[in-house]
């Protein structure tokens, strides 16, 4: 989904922390809160910088990641999976991918608690499209479910 959030540090590292309860929703920030926040702690970065630059690296990131994946992934028919992926960025705003993962935590902490939901069933609605379509033969090149979701990497002829 293009509505995420922004990682402030490795929330499962901090779950131990005897303070973890009380600071944990100011723990994901939302694209926009970092490009208000960034300018003051970052002046040479460009303005909007997490919504204008770092998404569309993301983006580029996870295309090349799946890219270089085709031909190695066979799902079932019919199946999904719901990946999370976890990226650093650096003193000089260089990001890079630390890892992905086929457990992505799905809490109702923050800000999750405004964003899972309606992804999830926006997912649930694309499936349905998906598995509609291929059963009546259907594009899946064009998917009108798609409302906040983004399709990286469509091989559907």
């Amino acid at each position: 989904s293009t509505q995420s959030t922004w990682d402030i540090t490795n929330i499962a590292q901090q779950h131990s922390d005897p303070e973890f309860d009380a600071i944990k929703n100011e723990l994901k920030w939302t694209y926009e809160r970092v490009d208000r926040y960034l300018p003051a702690v970052h002046p040479q970065a460009p303005p909007m910088w997490a919504t204008e630059i770092l998404l569309p690296q993301l983006k580029s990131i996870l295309r090349s990641v799946f890219g270089a994946h085709r031909g190695h992934l066979h799902p079932l028919p019919g199946s999904w999976v719901l990946l999370g992926a976890d990226f650093i960025v650096d003193d000089t705003l260089n990001v890079m991918l630390t890892e992905i993962q086929t457990g992505p935590a799905l809490g109702d902490d923050g800000i999750k608690k405004e964003l899972i939901p309606p992804m999830v069933q926006e997912a649930f609605a694309i499936q349905a499209e998906i598995l509609h379509n291929t059963r009546t033969g259907q594009s899946l090149r064009r998917l009108d479910s798609l409302d906040r979701w983004e399709v990286l990497l469509n091989e559907a002829p």
